[in-house]
């Protein structure tokens, strides 16, 4: 029983869904402290004048964990969101299915971020066709700190093995997984090029720049990446 967990960030990039599509189980860890430097959110795009960072404005104090942080609806912010969508990817070959998709959710009424970005997500999620189950870390009753927390929360779904991103090779004991009847693997994903406006492709921009231009064939994405 393989298990993913990580923040939930504003509509990520694909990196983020190959976890999810290689998980079976995937914790949302909303019960850590936000930070306004790793994608909480704010999200590029690609336009014809380069990345456009697309960022919620919040109401939130410093040292605020992720699930009270809400968003300043009053700002008019989904819709300037909408309207970046519409300036530049109009000409996308799946322009209007994909805005349809996004608009309906935008239209969500919650104000709060961790909510808003987790309905984004498990939503393309099932649109990719994926089967993975989705849990929120504030309602697993899970204590521990750092490289604890997360072996707690794999064992507390009833995980045999956490798939995690290669960033945390560099403090990631995994003895301290084996010890703990867990087996720690790394994702092997890595950017592959898909058909994209706006000249030279990029791949540090939300998984929504692959939808507008491919559709949601996630099977077209992947099987260039498990070769």
């Amino acid at each position: 029983m393989t298990v993913a967990i990580h923040q939930p960030d504003y509509i990520p990039w694909l990196g983020y869904f190959y976890k999810i599509y290689k998980s079976d189980k995937f914790i949302f860890l909303e019960n850590v402290q936000f930070s306004n430097s790793v994608g909480h959110n704010y999200r590029n795009i690609k336009t014809s004048q380069g990345l456009n960072r697309l960022k919620i404005p919040l109401n939130y104090s410093h040292g605020e964990i992720i699930k009270n942080v809400t968003m300043k609806d009053e700002l008019g912010w989904r819709a300037n969101h909408l309207k970046a969508f519409i300036m530049n990817y109009k000409k996308a070959p799946f322009f209007d299915e994909t805005y349809n998709f996004i608009e309906n959710i935008y239209k969500s009424e919650t104000n709060n971020l961790s909510d808003f970005n987790q309905k984004f997500i498990i939503e393309i999620a099932k649109k990719f066709g994926f089967t993975t189950k989705f849990y929120k870390s504030s309602e697993l009753n899970v204590d521990g700190e750092r490289e604890g927390r997360i072996i707690n929360l794999c064992l507390s779904v009833g995980g045999t093995t956490y798939l995690s991103g290669k960033g945390a090779m560099a403090y990631q004991n995994p003895d301290n997984f084996e010890k703990a009847g867990l087996k720690l693997i790394y994702s092997n994903f890595h950017p592959i090029k898909y058909d994209q406006l706006w000249g030279d492709f990029e791949a540090n921009v939300s998984t929504l720049d692959y939808i507008f231009n491919n559709g949601f064939d996630w099977k077209k994405y992947i099987e260039n990446i498990d070769k």
